[in-house]
């Protein structure tokens, strides 16, 4: 069963208009690398928005510990600049973002420049980066040269980063052919003087995956189990220097020996179901 997401909490709160503002604020900071902050700094921040003229640092207090308390910040005392026992009772806190709270300030940006509409692209590159970044693992897994962890590890990240890519345009791109407001503008008379150039673009998405899925699916059964042992082996030595316990590398060691199959049989299917799919949007929406 999966559990509540307390850390979700200030996205739809009453105070929502505080606590966005807060973590926004905090998660634009952790992107400049500052990490910690005090409460006096965020503060001074929220008050140049005219709508927090009012806002005092006791309410923004009363804020960042409902903050930590749903899981959106933790706490760092701050004991450097303490010169008596009175303040070091009064507990002077830096401010952290959590993981969770950075993934969902990410997430909030990007729905802020997308707006209201599925994005998405049908981009062809995208499938010969593949094929070419597994055509180097193919040689490095049949060559008695070896290579370095680290190049390893960054192959197999643009392996993962291309079919995320991959699945997350095109799905987000059918989405969006097929939203109500796209389908009304196909019915008009503006929407035929793009027709040439929406059908061209569907076709030459159709050819470049057709020309170059095979070559994935072949490449991909030539990787086996015991081709790939040594190139995962490096991979998992390099991811090992930046896990911070052995259940990660673990994980990722279980992850990598059955990476190779379920891609295989992944692929066929996202490329079938591709295929089928932005055929059947073509002929049923441009043809004449």
């Amino acid at each position: 069963m999966k559990k509540r997401v307390h850390e979700a909490t200030y996205l739809a709160a009453e105070k929502a208009w505080s606590y966005r503002a807060i973590l926004r604020y905090c998660y634009i900071q952790h992107e400049r690398m500052r990490q910690f902050l005090f409460a006096e700094e965020i503060h001074a921040h929220v008050q140049e928005d005219p709508a927090f003229a009012a806002y005092t640092l006791e309410e923004l207090q009363q804020d960042l510990e409902q903050l930590v308390k749903w899981g959106n910040l933790s706490t760092q005392q701050e004991t450097g600049k303490v010169n008596t026992v009175e303040e070091f009772k009064k507990k002077r806190f830096r401010y952290q973002c959590t993981p969770y709270t950075v993934e969902f300030e990410r997430m909030m940006q990007r729905m802020e420049q997308q707006g209201d509409q599925f994005g998405g692209s049908l981009e062809r590159s995208q499938f010969e980066r593949l094929y070419q970044v597994l055509y180097r693992i193919d040689e490095i897994a049949h060559s008695e040269k070896e290579e370095t962890d680290e190049e390893c590890a960054q192959l197999w990240d643009d392996v993962m980063m291309y079919i995320r890519q991959i699945t997350q345009n095109t799905s987000d791109y059918f989405a969006y052919i097929d939203s109500e407001n796209t389908n009304e503008r196909m019915q008009t008379d503006a929407f035929l003087l793009y027709k040439d150039q929406f059908t061209t673009y569907l076709r030459d998405f159709i050819i470049s995956l057709q020309r170059t899925a095979l070559q994935i699916q072949d490449l991909l059964r030539r990787l086996g189990g015991a081709q790939m042992e040594d190139f995962f082996n490096s991979v998992i030595r390099h991811k090992g220097q930046v896990f911070k316990n052995a259940k990660l590398k673990n994980r990722c060691l279980a992850i990598g020996k059955n990476s190779i199959p379920f891609l295989r049989s992944g692929w066929i299917m996202c490329g079938n179901v591709i295929r089928t799919r932005i055929g059947f949007i073509a002929c049923l929406k441009v043809s004449s």
